[in-house]
């Protein structure tokens, strides 16, 4: 108990350190808190949603998928609600149609897109009961050449009530009267949280969103008192095969769990990088914990001496890094919670996500920051914990006692965890999940370097580096997944951090010289800071770690974006032979646009050639082995006047409207060739033939390998209406790139939201959205950085402390304060570059690893930022320099008596 309160007397005695340390782990905790805050808050809202958006019926009838999703559903037949409303306890029938990218466009030609959701285009539900759509202003829409809005839609984008305005349709540009506004779910408030909504009357919207084939399903309210289970029987008995009959709870649950599918891939990303910052921190952590251990020798000697056991001093260190990890833990979730509220305004303010903040704590949310700041606070600080045990009580007699760090020699113990080692490395490709082989793969090196510790001391130090060699080695040669070889090269560098921060104070000492070189000519005060950063290689190596972190996953990222952009690049130069590209926003999901603006274009004669392309999600299933396909389509005869996709063989008498062009691959993987036949089934379930109309090998367009004629989709009545994704154009000879643009454009103005760029306008703008992303991470890996300079600048501090008596000598001999701050501050700079340097040349290996092992669909091309890398390290010399800031600051402050006196 005595050393209990030792400990936490310790902590009372350096407020300043225990805060700094804290801090490290405090920011991992608040981000942590604040995104399951935020996730769950998003799950609260579209909870709601999901219940506001199916409501107001009991039943509902919809087509069966075989596979797939419900946006590619086969429309249910026109007659169903007529045959189904005959049933006894049926009250009321309300068919229900919705499609995306029904866009109205504003007075002054300007396209009312949502940045925070999804444009909706549905059906008036005059029908139901209880309608979701409650009318505010004017009325509900009559015939063919009305509409109505949303009430934020219209506030928004200055609609008003009475006035014509074209909205645009999968049928086209349709010019409409708006005759009112209305709310969602709600008659006090609208519920659509960001999305914008327009509604027609059921026959125009079935003419208009789905070209007549059928309404998106049925729903059907039930008479008072009436068997839900006896009706729902009575249904299904005389609906055609091919419709389901089903519960509101069943739909509720599932647009829920596509609603919470999205919000797991979110909590996801976020919480990377807060992993990062742990991780950072508990670099800072183990190393302030290891320098304080070798500060207090002498009292540890002292304690043993006064007949205090290892364990008591083991725990007593223990507590200390509790306390941290307590007082982390609790200011961390406070101020996470907060902050929760603040990232939702910031992404309300940005257009995404809902506007409504609120901060719910589950028990989880709690539980994970418990384990994640008390739990990493202490493993962090059980390794220098553990070295306090060696110190005998003899230390408090001698002044160059260091703590062996070393494990005691056991043969069969050190062969036994390299066992266990290799055995975790089997059962996490065993067990064949990309989160297990991670986890398994970085236990695993755990294991090794505690089994060779007890073998061979340096060869612990360079066991875990030579297992994330071989992992990274693996990650290049293997055949398996692109998860798989990407938890590889996760583990790979998780592995290399952890073995770098052993084996790096090996070659500390030389760098650290090397690097102060040049410093050195400086002056004697830089000269000091060069041996002071080579004298002591662990201090050095290990405040440098947590840089080395930071800045190698900033590398590896700058490395992965220059590739993508000069893979982009090529694409356009090689694969892309058209002149012009209509495109809309391509930083969102895609979104597609009439197959009308394609026919306009095509009437131009400014322009040689038009070919629409679309793309189908799921849009069928080879039979030979049951895989679903995504799939794009358009005009088989036409795509090699405007991609060159690198046909291995053709036949152009194949490409009708049963051709489909495939990627060698997948023609290798199911035995096909030019003239196969390949029995398919598509979304309505019904099989059809389709012919091999050629095999071509570069994916950089077709990425998904599959390529349908676009007559098949649109000759099939029973499949969802089409909409294009992209449009691309040939100029006609003699017509200049400026006459071509203004009559493209005239045509392209009638869809605000959509532009037409050359192949470079159509380049810089991907690379434009590509730059906006990487703003994004970098910042968030910033962070990370950050907390590795506040670990550069506490290691300094306690160098400081350690070094007081020699500062007040070199004081003494002539040293002016000026020349003791530029001492430290130059220190600083060398500890970073030394872990800039660490941190590019890892980020460097990991970057073209990531590129390799990325598939060639996506990335192909290796491209180095070299000035990028360049700017990294100056950075770090900078944050070095400013990290030195307030060490060098007590350290020109020391009075020269009380230094020379010290004898800490």
């Amino acid at each position: 108990m005595t050393l209990v309160k030792l400990a936490l007397k310790n902590i009372g005695a350096r407020p300043g350190r225990f805060l700094l340390t804290s801090l490290a782990v405090l920011v991992g905790v608040a981000l942590t808190t604040a995104v399951f805050v935020l996730t769950d808050s998003l799950r609260d809202t579209f909870g709601d949603l999901s219940s506001d958006i199916e409501s107001g019926y009991d039943v509902a009838i919809r087509s069966e998928i075989p596979f797939g999703n419900r946006l590619t559903a086969a429309p249910v037949a026109l007659e169903i609600p007529e045959l189904v409303a005959q049933v006894p306890g049926v009250d009321a029938v309300q068919p229900r149609i919705i499609e995306f990218g029904v866009v109205p466009n504003t007075v002054d030609g300007k396209a009312a897109t949502a940045t925070a959701g999804p444009n909706i285009g549905v059906n008036w539900e005059d029908q139901a009961d209880t309608p979701r759509l409650f009318l505010a202003e004017g009325r509900p829409p009559e015939s063919a050449e009305e509409f109505v809005l949303d009430i934020d839609a219209a506030a928004d984008d200055g609609f008003v009530v009475g006035d014509r305005y074209p909205v645009q349709t999968p049928a086209g540009l349709i010019e409409l009267t708006l005759v009112g506004t209305f709310s969602f779910a709600s008659p006090d408030e609208n519920a659509l949280v960001g999305a914008k909504l327009v509604a027609f009357d059921t026959d125009t919207a079935t003419r208009l969103l789905n070209g007549g084939r059928g309404y998106d399903d049925i729903t059907i309210t039930l008479e008072e008192g009436a068997d839900e289970a006896m009706v729902v029987a009575a249904l299904e008995e005389v609906v055609p095969e091919g419709l389901e009959v089903l519960p509101r709870e069943v739909l509720v649950d599932e647009q829920a769990d596509n609603f919470n599918e999205f919000i797991d891939i979110f909590r996801t990303i976020l919480l990377v990088f807060a992993f990062v910052i742990l991780l950072v921190a508990a670099f800072i952590i183990y190393n302030v914990f290891s320098i304080i251990v070798g500060q207090r020798i002498q009292e540890i000697g002292l304690l043993r001496a006064l007949g205090a056991t290892g364990k008591q001093i083991t725990r007593s260190i223990a507590v200390e890094a509790v306390g941290v990890g307590v007082f982390a833990t609790v200011v961390g979730v406070g101020v996470g919670i907060p902050l929760s509220a603040g990232i939702q305004a910031l992404l309300a303010a940005a257009e995404f996500g809902p506007d409504e903040t609120s901060t719910p704590v589950r028990p989880t949310t709690l539980v994970v920051a418990v384990v994640l700041g008390i739990g990493l606070t202490l493993i962090a600080a059980i390794w220098p914990a553990l070295r306090a045990r060696t110190v005998s009580p003899m230390a408090a007699l001698r002044t160059d006692f260091a703590a062996d760090r070393q494990l005691e020699p056991n043969v069969v113990a050190g062969a036994a965890l390299v066992v266990a080692a290799a055995v975790a490395v089997v059962v996490g490709f065993a067990l064949d999940e990309w989160l297990y082989l991670l986890l398994a793969t970085v236990v695993a090196g755990v294991l090794l370097y505690l089994g060779t510790a007890r073998l061979d001391h340096t060869l612990s130090r360079v066991s875990m580096v030579a297992l994330a060699a071989v992992l990274l080695a693996v990650a290049l040669l293997a055949d398996l997944r692109s998860s798989m070889l990407l938890a590889l090269l996760g583990a790979a560098a998780l592995i290399t951090f952890l073995g770098m921060n052993l084996l790096s104070p090996l070659f500390a000492t030389p760098v650290a010289r090397a690097i102060g070189a040049p410093l050195a000519r400086l002056g004697v005060p830089s000269r000091l800071a060069r041996e002071n950063a080579g004298r002591s290689p662990e201090r050095t190596a290990t405040a440098a770690s947590a840089l080395m972190i930071g800045l190698a996953l900033v590398t590896t990222v700058a490395v992965v974006v220059s590739s993508l952009k000069a893979t982009f690049a090529d694409v356009l130069d090689e694969a892309v032979t058209a002149d012009w590209i209509v495109t809309g926003d391509t930083a969102g999901p895609p979104t597609g646009f009439s197959p009308s603006l394609a026919e306009d274009l095509a009437a131009l004669p400014e322009l040689e050639a038009v070919l629409p392309v679309s793309w189908n999600q799921d849009a069928f299933r080879t039979v030979v082995d049951n895989d679903v396909r995504s799939s794009y389509s358009t005009d088989l005869r036409q795509i090699e006047r405007h991609f060159d996709p690198d046909y291995v063989a053709k036949d152009e008498s194949l490409m009708t409207s049963t051709g489909v062009i495939v990627h060698d691959d997948r023609a290798d993987d199911l035995g096909l060739s030019v003239g196969s036949t390949l029995p398919v089934e598509f979304v309505d379930g019904v099989r059809r033939d389709l012919t091999v109309a050629a095999i071509f090998s570069d994916l950089a367009i077709f990425d998904t390998g599959w390529v349908l004629s676009s007559d098949l989709w649109n000759e099939t009545e029973a499949l969802p209406v089409q909409q294009d994704l992209y449009v691309t154009m040939l100029t006609a000879d003699g017509v200049s790139e400026d006459r071509a643009r203004d009559a493209i454009e005239t045509v392209v103005a009638e869809f605000p939201q959509l532009d037409a760029l050359t192949k470079s306008e159509f380049r810089d703008d991907q690379e434009d959205s590509i730059n906006q992303v990487l703003v994004i991470v970098n910042a968030l890996l910033g962070i990370s950085i950050v907390l590795a300079m506040l670990g550069v600048a506490i290691t300094l501090a306690l160098s400081v402390f350690e070094r007081t008596r020699e500062i007040g000598l070199t004081r003494a001999v002539g040293a002016t304060r000026r020349q003791m701050k530029r001492t430290v501050r130059v220190e600083g700079i060398i500890v970073a570059l030394f872990g800039g340097l660490l941190g590019v040349g890892l980020g460097l290996i990991f970057g073209v690893a990531c590129v390799q092992i990325i598939p060639d669909d996506f990335v192909s091309e290796v491209a180095v930022p070299w000035g990028s890398l360049v700017t990294y390290l100056i950075v770090a010399a900078v944050a070095g320099l400013i990290a030195a800031f307030f060490p060098a600051r007590r350290a020109a402050k020391l009075d020269v008596l009380d230094a020379i006196a010290d004898v800490g």
